[in-house]
């Protein structure tokens, strides 16, 4: 499903999203779905804002299974520096809906602090990596930022597998950390 708004931003949705965020709402009886929901969608509101106060508007924004990919338009090249700044706005925002709740609703606290603290990992693919990526970027060649970047990952990656599956044959129950740690080798392989 796709369509466009304002013939500025072209707005898409896979099946697959639509359908995984679908049965999300309905399987957890929690709200903790919910909340994750809305908390990622927020997320990336906040590089969508950053990107449009820069003055570039995207492209397209593509919600797939693996989240919420904003491409921005050929014609306009962030600076390094401006890349940092959009690449820590979705978790800065994660960061100020944990103060706002941290009192009033623990849940949606921990959801963000979860969330941000997630993204900032130093994992190319999320926002720290594209952040820490930029940041070398702009003191050595783009060549040697990317085998920084990827050592990095991947010391991030193998003890956080080592640590899910751990978690998972400790309680028998618990895999969300290892479900995690999958979801950022799969990226890892995918955008090699």
């Amino acid at each position: 499903m796709s369509f466009n708004h304002k013939n500025t931003i072209q707005i898409s949705v896979s099946v697959y999203f639509a359908a995984f965020a679908a049965a999300m709402l309905i399987i957890d009886t929690t709200g903790v779905a919910a909340i994750a929901f809305l908390s990622a969608i927020l997320h990336e509101i906040g590089h969508l804002i950053v990107i449009i106060l820069f003055g570039s508007p995207p492209k397209s924004i593509n919600f797939k299974t693996t989240g919420m990919q904003i491409i921005n338009r050929p014609d306009i090249d962030l600076s390094y520096s401006r890349d940092i700044v959009v690449c820590l706005a979705g978790p800065a925002i994660n960061l100020f809906v944990f103060i706002m709740f941290y009192s009033v609703d623990e849940l949606t606290a921990i959801i963000n602090l979860f969330l941000a603290i997630f993204n900032l990992l130093p994992v190319m693919h999320l926002d720290g990596g594209r952040a820490i990526y930029c940041f070398l970027c702009k003191v050595i060649s783009h060549h040697a930022a990317e085998i920084i970047i990827n050592i990095l990952s991947l010391a991030v990656i193998i003890p956080l597998t080592i640590l899910g599956i751990y978690i998972f044959l400790k309680t028998g129950y618990n895999f969300s950390l290892l479900i995690a740690s999958i979801y950022l080798i799969i990226l890892f392989i995918k955008k090699r």
